[in-house]
This record gives structure tokens, C-alpha cells and sequence, in this order.
């Protein structure tokens, strides 16, 4: 990159899934690829992905707060993560609000409860407008539970059923998944997709987990996430729209009470959805039979790691 330019930074952490969020006044959207695949290598900040923020009252500011992510995708965690911000700016340990996103029209509601290393965010996605569950290339319609191809605003995810020989991480999965998800990303309707997930699930009795392998047009890279909202938001839609399972993971977890508005408890379907980092995310929805809900809440656990400035 040309001229050395401190620009301010915040490095979050929701529930893994490592976000560096940039103030976007600072990143000249040509420039923003290039800042993003710098500060993700980990001679610089280390990350998984990188958003570009717009604070409230700005010059340029929309009616909301912005998320815009490097390749213009939706991301569930990075907004987690902004709201988190958001909160912890205002000083207040319960927020609400909404933010503007890259990927989908309109603003999301956000709610953060908490402080410090013991933060909640939560976001409600709309659902229905701008989500799909269609059959895997070459599979049987008519086979549930084997995998499908779900559109949510701004992403595609593949929700592919696990090996269970490969639920502990090693070179010999990591190799066969990537060359896996190559493979599926040629799929017919996905090249135009801003970003393509690859979620493989594993459904246990009393547990439900998944390994993410997301890939982002603009910056051509792809990256093992240790938390994805959005692939847990596709993979909690097919459980129970193509699955019927109204509950997945949910056994002897006690509820974290005022993570999600209106509560929980309201809601038909629940799951708790296990992430490589080791914790959990939240999905809830309230959807008839075989059919896509409107809305979904979105939370689980969000840590402000560090902020300052940063050279890009």
C-alpha cells in the first residue's frame, strides 16, 4: 500500500469468528479489499473477516449506524459484533437499536445485554424475503436431512451433512473440505453470490454442531471460521423447514434471559448450534410446518478484544 495511514479499529470476537471493524470515513471503498486481506494476515491484526463501520451522526451518516463487509456480503457475526461496539461506546449494558448492512435492505434490529468479557448480542434477521432452500445439484428432492442449498440476503450457504470421522480438526479434513467446498461453489446459481459458505453439521442427541468454510468474491479468499452466523442461521432454517426438527441442541442449557426480544420462549423452534470455537449460537424463529419464517434472533456470546489504531 502507498502512504502509511492510521485508521481506527475495533478487533471483536462473537463467540470466535475473529471481526476487525474499520471506520469507514478512513477506507476508500476502492482501497478496501486490499486493507482487508492486509489486516487479516496475522503479521498485522489477525482476523477472519473485516467490516467497514459508519458511526451514527457522521458526515455522509444514513438514518443507521453502518456495517459495510469487505466483499459487500451479509455477515450475522460482524453486525453482532458492531452492535457490541455500538453498546459499549454508548456505555450503556443494555442496548438496543438498529444498523444498516451490506447485503440486505434496511435496518436490523440489534440487542446487546452485559459487559465486559460477559457480553450477549443478539440480531433479528428478516427471513422470508430474501431466503431460499433449494436441492442440492444431482440430489433427490424428496430426501430430507441430506443436504440443501439455502439463499439468505446477501449470502449462499451449502448445508452439507458431516463425516463423523471428521469432527476433530486435521490437515487430511481441512484439505478434503476445501476441495470440497471448490467443488460445490461451481454449483449452477451460486458464481454471482457475493459470498458462499460450505456448513457441514453434525446431529447428535443432545448436540448440534457444524464446521463453516466461507468464501468471499471480492477478495477471493476463503477461511475456516470459528463461528458463523449466518451458516448457523441457514442450517437452523433447514432443520426446520426441510427437517421438521422444531429443536435442536437444547438439553439442559439454561436460558440466558434477555439475549433475545421478545423472548425466546415464544418462538416454535429453538436451537443451540455448537461452533468450532468451542461456544454456542442461538437461533430462534416461530415458522408453520415446512415453511420459511419471516424473522430470526440470532445470539450468543461477544468480546471486545481490542481497539486503537492501526497502519494500513
Amino acid at each position: 500500500m502507498n502512504a502509511c495511514k492510521w485508521t481506527r479499529f475495533y478487533k471483536v470476537s462473537p463467540g470466535g469468528n475473529t471481526t476487525i471493524l474499520l471506520d469507514s470515513s478512513q477506507v476508500q471503498p476502492r482501497r478496501r479489499a486490499e486493507a482487508a486481506n492486509k489486516l487479516m494476515n496475522n503479521l498485522s491484526l489477525g482476523g477472519e473477516q473485516v467490516g467497514f463501520i459508519g458511526w451514527p451522526g457522521s458526515e455522509g451518516a444514513g438514518e443507521y449506524p453502518s456495517l459495510s463487509m469487505m466483499g459487500g456480503e451479509f455477515c450475522v457475526n460482524a453486525l453482532r459484533a458492531y452492535a457490541a461496539v455500538l453498546a459499549f461506546e454508548a456505555g450503556q449494558e443494555t442496548w438496543r437499536g438498529r444498523i444498516a448492512s451490506s447485503g440486505i435492505d434496511g435496518g436490523i434490529n440489534a440487542y446487546v445485554t452485559g459487559s465486559g468479557e460477559n457480553v450477549d448480542a443478539a440480531i433479528e434477521v428478516p427471513v422470508g424475503k430474501g431466503c431460499a432452500i433449494r436441492p442440492l445439484p444431482g440430489g433427490d428432492s424428496k430426501e430430507t436431512c441430506q443436504g440443501a442449498i439455502v439463499e439468505l440476503p446477501g449470502i449462499t450457504h451449502i448445508v452439507l451433512p458431516g463425516n463423523p470421522e471428521y469432527e476433530v480438526s486435521s490437515f487430511e479434513m481441512d484439505r478434503d473440505l476445501i476441495r470440497s467446498a471448490e467443488n460445490w461453489r461451481h454449483a449452477p446459481g451460486l458464481s454471482e453470490s457475493p459470498a458462499v459458505g460450505c456448513i457441514w453439521f453434525y446431529l447428535k442427541k443432545d448436540q448440534l454442531s457444524m464446521q463453516p468454510l466461507v468464501w468471499v468474491k471480492e477478495t477471493n479468499s476463503s477461511c475456516f471460521e470459528t463461528s458463523c452466523g449466518s451458516g448457523a442461521l441457514a442450517l437452523a432454517i433447514y432443520l426446520g423447514a426441510a427437517c421438521s426438527q422444531k429443536s435442536c441442541g437444547v438439553a439442559n442449557d439454561p436460558v440466558v434471559e434477555g439475549v433475545y426480544s421478545p423472548p425466546y420462549a415464544s418462538y416454535t423452534n429453538f436451537y443451540r448450534i455448537m461452533q468450532p470455537s468451542g461456544q454456542p449460537l442461538w437461533v430462534s424463529y416461530s415458522a408453520a410446518a415446512n415453511a420459511l419464517p419471516e424473522s430470526a434472533w440470532l445470539g450468543g456470546p461477544c468480546e471486545i478484544v481490542a481497539r486503537g489504531e492501526v497502519n494500513i
